[in-house]
């Protein structure tokens, strides 16, 4: 039988004591602090997926009944899909050359298993069967919230990946990353890896947006500020979107000099090089030639002297 755990809320989250269910799933834990300041929480692992209970307050009432729900697992994502993935950017930090992003993910499962990936590569494939999440080149200071806790993550080529689980209805999870940036234009690349049915891109209205893939649908208001506000419906997995975000703010002392040549003046030395030695062959040639008609010349004066010289002797 499963084992439940219970944690309280309290400045840290910390596990407090431990039990094993019955035969008939039934639990106890006796002897708890009623404090009005402390909140209780059930969790349990079960096949590589964790059940959290709602908090549970015994300040007023110290004897109470808390069902726990758990399901089987599978490794499936047939029945998983994206209801809601917002992609939202802060204001750039023009001293670090850097922006900002937060992304925050609504997923269904509509079966009656829980789905539980594993981050194991062992199958012969680049990546993992697990939830999959896609970060820009260049991304770093990831942290991880809303969903993550007691789970794992490995980066992947295109992201990363983590062995979260997806009980059957609703979860949500969010985190966030620092993107650098060298001009006042940036690419923003975003891959589907997972049935979407909506996406979202929110970018500050001090900026400018376009793509391709997604509609603009003005300005919206998030958090008490304006974004303007992309969006794109019915994403199926594969699908690759960029987003062209301009007017980003830079600090070109935190931009390394160039020192690197033009290709274009590269290979005008590259021809004016191959031109040089072209002559220096020619000029070889010419003067090798020069001085063998020379000689030549010299050799047959000197036979008529000899002829000249031996009909005197005569």
């Amino acid at each position: 039988p499963p084992r439940s755990t219970l944690f309280p809320y309290t400045t840290l989250f910390r596990s407090l004591t431990k039990v094993t269910t019955d035969a008939h799933g039934a639990f106890s834990f006796p002897n708890l602090n009623t404090d009005s300041s402390i909140s209780y929480a059930l969790f349990t692992d079960y096949e590589g997926a964790q059940y959290t209970s709602d908090l549970i307050h015994l300040d007023k009432k110290p004897v109470q009944q808390a069902n726990l729900t758990i399901y089987e697992a599978t490794t499936s994502t047939k029945n998983i899909a994206v209801v809601q993935a917002t992609i939202l950017f802060q204001n750039p930090d023009a001293s670090k050359n850097s922006v900002t992003v937060s992304e925050l993910y609504v997923f269904q499962n509509v079966g009656a298993q829980t789905y539980v990936g594993s981050l194991n590569t062992g199958n012969g494939t680049s990546k993992p069967n697990a939830l999959l999440f896609s970060l820009p080149v260049g991304a770093h200071n990831i942290s991880l919230g809303e969903g993550f806790n007691g789970y794992h993550a490995v980066a992947v080529s295109t992201g990363f990946a983590s062995d979260a689980a997806l009980p059957p209805g609703g979860s949500e999870f969010s985190f966030s990353f620092d993107i650098p940036y060298t001009s006042s234009t940036y690419d923003f690349r975003y891959d589907v890896t997972l049935p979407t049915v909506e996406i979202s891109l929110l970018v500050p209205t001090e900026l400018h947006v376009t793509s391709s893939a997604l509609s603009s649908q003005g300005v919206t208001t998030t958090n008490n500020h304006p974004y303007l506000q992309l969006a794109g419906q019915k994403l199926l997995p594969g699908n690759e979107i960029h987003a062209e975000i301009e007017g980003l703010p830079v600090n070109k002392a935190l931009i390394p000099a160039d020192n690197s040549i033009n290709p274009a003046i590269l290979w005008l030395i590259a021809g004016l090089l191959v031109m040089l030695a072209i002559l220096a062959v020619t000029w070889f040639l010419y003067r090798s030639r020069h001085q063998s008609l020379n000689k030549g010349k010299a050799r047959t004066g000197y036979g008529k002297v000899g002829q000249e010289i031996g009909r005197a002797h005569v």
